[in-house]
């Protein structure tokens, strides 16, 4: 799973004749959501990092508390959802040994819809 960043930036609300510096909540999101893909040994089977080529605008869905079918998104599942665009593709830096993987960085280029239940 993901870490998900929830940054909150301040805005400045201080009143001109006060001398204690006040802040209010301004806005957030705008962070870059990193997730971890393992390559394969062929580019055929490589769907992950052929799919999440730079520039590819879509969604990020994630299942909060795991899926109630494995592989199969049904109702009363629980979800975020985040509409992205890959800013850059990261190659792994594999040692002898070790399993080949990617860092997808997304944009998220709106607010995400989060704890959200899919319907019938």
């Amino acid at each position: 799973m993901p870490t998900i960043p929830r940054a909150t930036n301040l805005s400045d609300n201080t009143d001109i004749s006060s001398t204690f510096e006040s802040r209010n909540i301004g806005t957030r999101g705008g962070d870059v959501l990193d997730i971890i893909i393992k390559r394969h040994d062929t580019v055929a089977n490589d769907t992950g990092y052929t799919t999440f080529t730079e520039d590819t605008v879509g969604f990020l869905l994630i299942g909060r508390q795991g899926l109630g079918t494995p592989g199969t998104w049904a109702v009363p599942d629980r979800y975020d959802l985040y509409p992205a665009t890959v800013s850059s593709l990261e190659d792994g830096t594999p040692g002898r040994n070790d399993i080949d993987t990617a860092i997808v960085h997304l944009a998220v280029t709106s607010a995400p819809t989060r704890d959200d239940v899919i319907a019938a």
